[in-house]
């Protein structure tokens, strides 16, 4: 029979149409002798009628890229086996009804043999790109389509990103079930994982997501009931710490489970909602003080930062201020925000926001799921081992150091740049220092060497600041300083912690050294001196040159260059051609106009590419300081002039035009009209229609001109 299934694979290759089985038929006489057939299969092309009429009915019209199959054609194979032998008789009726060759390929099906080749492939985890690239072949390289018949065509070639596809999905139904509906698929899941116990597998490894909350709605009755669930489950494990984007939803659902639990707001989301209700052009010396607001870790200088806003900012912002975010003060400022960990300081939930963004991008492939079970599926079986993989990488080095070992790195760079002068030692008690602080020269900072301490801010985070570790520098008879690069578990026997290879000591004698070995070492040492060389030649001015001896340098290296070189080698010595750096702009002019990106209208990082002030009231959207009413009332035929467009930005004046005359105001251009939006505080994006309606809504009814 393996005969017979090869026999045709090669006569569907090589004529390229497709078989298809058309039904199996079962000797049923009973009376049938011992030498007798007892399995007929029939083969048809798939050109062919393969049995009765289909209950299909068509529904549309619609052209298709590739006809009907349907040919009525009569080609039929027929194998009839036979018990205890391995003999098959086989009868072939070759007449087609319709052309073979390269005008049939796309009636043909993929050959079983491509289809294993796909299925292995993929099994083995082939990107499906590369699995379609290796099974095409050659077929469209420059090289064999100069040398290949256009008469001669395989399946193979044709085969695509959907065949591909289709093998996928029969793979993916070995282990994925999907009902109907996906509720009964996410009950068995949830049995599933009971039964393999990932309940208590989420806390295994820390720096993972412990649970996941997926619902249609985020409601403070369902953000309570999976907070209750999660801590019904791990009574003894209470957070120290929740952040949100004040959800209103979440901070009560986290008081009413966690009450011990301190809940921080994000600062971008703080931010962002601060800018909805004031225009950043308008004021922006309110919102510069209002972004360094939140960082401010002094309680009195945040008082005076507060008072300087209330100065300068509109009545209506300071309103939404006192009202919205000072009786929560404790969740946004950094006043309560010291004394943290550098694990604990965090201050964006916009990581929450780069998980999703991972999980839709990668774990899903971009693709839009309406599936529950699924994600459920993707989440067990692919961003679990994901997260396992990036922690044991962690702990084994393959992702550098972590953020404890990163900021001591940090530590002890920042403090060698601290002199002997900004430190001074104690009168009284010898283990007391104070140090200057080094961005702030007129703050100083104690530092107690025996109980391992110091007032400034950076130590809580890692237990260590420059500060102590300048002094153990400087006094190491009180205190001697372990480095921090102990805590870094890259290997030892590196090129950046040994340094250079150091000089063969005098006494070894290269006759007691073998002769591979002195090769090596003198190689080594000749490639150690000349990076050395290379190094030191760069800086000509620190290094005194001799004209003669660098020639006589020259001629030895490129000799020994020459010798090198093998007696096969023809291709001339390599040229270095400086890469094509900054030549866009040439070719832009040689190409003429080029449609560059699209500007983005609002670049602020807290707007999200969205206006300040969408919500703000009127006295935040403009300043108030030049208001409209104390205009100098001039003719409308003097200076209402549409200025021409080559003095237009000399004779337009802001200050002097009225925005009462419309048919003036509807002639000018839009430079002038980022004048007009300059002057009183007005947003000018959009188009100019948009723009001077925004103008004159700020003509008071009393003095619009009839």
């Amino acid at each position: 029979m393996e005969a017979a299934k090869q026999w045709i694979e090669q006569e569907c290759e090589k004529k390229v149409f497709s078989f298809a089985i058309k039904h199996t038929k079962p000797n049923k006489n009973a009376n049938r002798g011992a030498d007798s057939w007892h399995k007929k299969i029939i083969y048809v092309c798939r050109r062919g009628a393969t049995g009765g009429t289909k209950k299909y009915t068509k529904k549309n019209d619609n052209s298709r890229k590739i006809p009907t199959v349907k040919a009525e054609c009569r080609c039929r194979l027929t194998l009839t086996l036979f018990p205890n032998k391995d003999t098959v008789l086989g009868t072939y009726a070759p007449g087609h009804s319709h052309d073979l060759g390269a005008v049939n390929a796309r009636f043909a099906r993929i050959s079983e043999k491509s289809r294993q080749q796909i299925e292995g492939m993929l099994r083995m985890g082939i990107e499906p790109m590369k699995v379609l690239e290796h099974v095409r072949g050659r077929s469209y390289d420059e090289e064999t389509l100069q040398d290949s018949n256009p008469e001669t065509v395989t399946r193979a070639e044709f085969i695509s990103r959907a065949d591909v596809r289709r093998v996928e999905k029969m793979i993916e139904q070995e282990t994925i079930r999907l009902a109907q509906h996906d509720g009964p698929s996410v009950l068995k899941w949830v049995d599933e994982l009971r039964k393999q116990g990932h309940y208590l597998t989420f806390w295994l490894y820390t720096g993972m997501p412990c649970a996941w909350m997926i619902s249609s709605d985020g409601t403070e009755e369902t953000v309570s009931l999976f907070l209750e669930s999660i801590h019904s489950r791990f009574p003894d494990i209470n957070p120290e710490y929740f952040m949100t984007d004040k959800d209103y939803a979440q901070i009560n659902s986290i008081g009413r489970v966690h009450p011990s639990a301190e809940i921080l707001l994000c600062w971008w989301h703080v931010l962002h909602a601060w800018q909805q209700h004031i225009s950043i052009t308008a004021y922006p010396e309110v919102w510069r003080l209002m972004k360094t607001w939140v960082r401010i870790t002094d309680a009195s200088e945040f008082s005076e930062r507060w008072a300087s806003i209330k100065a300068i900012a509109p009545a209506s912002v300071i309103e939404y201020l006192e009202k919205n975010w000072m009786p929560i003060t404790k969740m946004w400022s950094a006043v309560y925000r010291t004394e943290r960990t550098i694990f604990q300081d965090c201050d964006t939930n916009m990581l929450v926001e780069a998980w999703h963004h991972l999980l839709k991008g990668k774990f899903m492939q971009g693709k839009r799921n309406r599936r529950l079970d699924h994600l459920v599926y993707i989440l067990i079986k692919q961003t679990i081992p994901h997260f396992i993989h990036r922690h044991r990488a962690q702990e084994h080095g393959f992702e550098g150091p972590d953020l404890e070992a990163q900021e001591r790195l940090r530590i002890e760079s920042l403090a060698k740049l601290i002199t002997t002068a900004d430190i001074h030692q104690s009168d009284v008690e010898a283990s007391m220092f104070t140090v200057k602080s080094q961005t702030n020269r007129n703050k100083t900072y104690t530092v107690d060497i025996d109980a391992y301490d110091c007032t400034c801010p950076s130590f809580p985070k890692v237990l260590l600041c420059k500060h102590i570790y300048a002094v153990q520098l400087h006094f190491p008879e009180l205190c001697q300083p372990v480095p921090c690069s102990t805590l870094d578990i890259s290997p030892a026997d590196t090129f950046e912690v040994n340094g250079p290879i150091t000089q063969p000591s005098p006494k070894e004698s290269p006759s007691d050294l073998d002769s591979d070995t002195t090769n090596s070492r003198l190689i080594a040492e000749t490639i150690s001196s000349l990076s050395s060389l290379v190094c030191r030649l760069k800086d000509t001015q620190k290094l005194p040159l001799d004209p003669a001896e660098l020639k006589s340098l020259k001629e030895t290296v490129d000799g020994m260059l020459v010798a090198s070189l093998a007696e096969d080698d023809i291709l001339p010595r390599p040229v270095r051609i400086a890469p094509n750096q900054h030549t866009w702009s040439e070719t832009g002019m040689t190409m003429g106009q080029v449609k560059g990106k699209r500007k983005t209208t609002h670049t602020d990082p807290y707007g999200g590419g969205e206006r300040s002030g969408k919500k703000a009231r009127p006295d935040a959207l403009q300043v108030t300081s030049a208001p409209l009413q104390s205009m100098p009332a001039q003719p409308i035929n003097t200076v209402n002039q549409p200025p021409s467009s080559t003095t237009a930005d000399v004779v337009f004046d802001p200050a002097t035009f009225d925005l009462r005359d419309h048919d003036a105001l509807h002639k000018l251009k839009r430079p002038q009209l980022n004048k007009l939006c300059a002057r009183y505080g007005v947003s000018a994006g959009n188009r100019n229609a948009d723009i001077i309606a925004r103008l004159q809504a700020l003509i008071p009814s009393q003095h619009i001109s009839t």
